[in-house]
């Protein structure tokens, strides 16, 4: 499944700046490392959709950015606080 498939965002839908496309492209890949057969980048990209930091380029911050819920998302890739991601 390709990243954010899941709940039918696609890069044309918020390519509407460059910034945005560049913003959506980090959660992008995320989440293609999220379905990595690699556990260290699953665990890099778990944390990264967990962590509440809401600093620039953060999962919290991007959502924002291009008004995504970040529950969706995270709720897309089944990673929520209460589970165990590792």
């Amino acid at each position: 499944m390709e990243p954010f498939e899941a709940f039918r965002i696609h890069p044309k839908s918020v390519g509407n700046t460059p910034e945005e496309s560049l913003w959506f492209a980090v959660l992008a890949q995320a989440g293609q490392d999220m379905q990595s057969n690699n556990l260290i980048d699953r665990s890099k990209a778990a944390a990264y959709f967990l962590s509440d930091d809401c600093g620039i380029g953060s999962f919290v911050w991007i959502c924002e950015q291009l008004s995504f819920s970040v529950s969706k998302i995270r709720g897309a890739f089944r990673i929520g606080k209460e589970r165990n991601v590792a």
